[in-house]
């Protein structure tokens, strides 16, 4: 089966850009942002995406909408994705939205999540979203400005604490969570791009299980880094975006499998600590 370098190398490659050229995007390029977003693998076939795509208004403020972490310097253009559904809306959501990211670093274009959570009514009301849309992250995109960009995004992510990755045995465990382990060559490819997902101040709230063939990923129940609730259902949105990463290597890698997504405590799920919540399980 043929592979597809470029594209695993972009979820490799793939950064957080806080500085953009401000020139718009074309309505051809924007169509396509809108089409890979739309036709972006679902976790849960019958969850409803709904998608904005905004260029951003000369003298617009950014941050009345998206909170101080919105200070973004000339971007172009946002999308604000919201999903209607009951079944793990959040996790899918960042499932699917880091798809189209990944999509976009193929294409050269810059972006970066701004997150939602806590502010979800204020956003619904001034962008006119029904009451149940779930939203977790505005999307900002278009082309990387050139100089100063690389320091501005470099400086940008040690603040927010985006610098660092955990190594792979803090976050792989083989057959129990007793046992952190290297993943085996089969899975290596696959657990790195799982590394290079980003995370809400750099949580990385996602966990692993190798067991009987089958990788289970599971996520923190809490974490203080995330601050209070609301925050903390941003272990949800990134595992999710995790997940997105893996799906997007699986492509690359022509790796077929399939995910089933944990909607309580099913019995077949293994052990684990309390300290965990199950996701879901991926069947190699």
């Amino acid at each position: 089966m043929a592979t597809d370098p470029q594209l695993y190398q972009a979820i490799l490659n793939r950064r957080s850009v806080r500085r953009y050229q401000p020139d718009y995007l074309d309505a051809t390029t924007l169509e396509t942002v809108r089409e890979q977003l739309v036709q972006a693998q679902p976790l849960v076939a019958q969850n409803q995406l709904r998608v904005l795509l905004r260029d951003v208004v000369a003298g617009e403020d950014l941050v009345a909408a998206m909170g101080t972490y919105g200070r973004v310097l000339s971007p172009p253009h946002f999308l604000l994705p919201s999903l209607l559904g009951k079944q793990r809306p959040l996790v899918d959501l960042g499932f699917r939205m880091q798809q189209l990211v990944v999509r976009l670093t193929v294409q050269d274009l810059g972006c970066c999540y701004i997150g939602t959570l806590g502010r979800e009514a204020a956003i619904r009301a001034r962008f006119s979203l029904i009451a149940d849309a779930h939203i977790g992250a505005f999307l900002i995109f278009g082309r990387p400005a050139t100089g100063g960009g690389q320091l501005i995004n470099s400086v940008v992510r040690q603040v927010y604490g985006s610098a660092g990755r955990l190594p792979v045995e803090k976050l792989f465990f083989k057959e129990s969570f007793e046992n952190p382990a290297e993943p085996p060559k089969a899975l290596a490819a696959l657990t790195e791009a799982a590394r290079h997902a980003p995370s809400a101040l750099n949580v990385q709230p996602w966990r692993f299980l190798w067991r009987k063939g089958v990788l289970y990923i599971f996520t923190n129940a809490d974490n203080p880094k995330y601050g209070k609730d609301p925050a903390q259902l941003y272990r949800f949105f990134d595992v999710g975006i995790c997940m997105g990463n893996l799906a997007m290597a699986m492509e690359a890698l022509s790796i077929p499998g399939k995910w089933h997504v944990y909607e309580g405590r099913e019995p077949e799920i293994p052990p684990y600590p309390s300290t965990l919540l199950p996701i879901a399980k991926l069947e190699l």
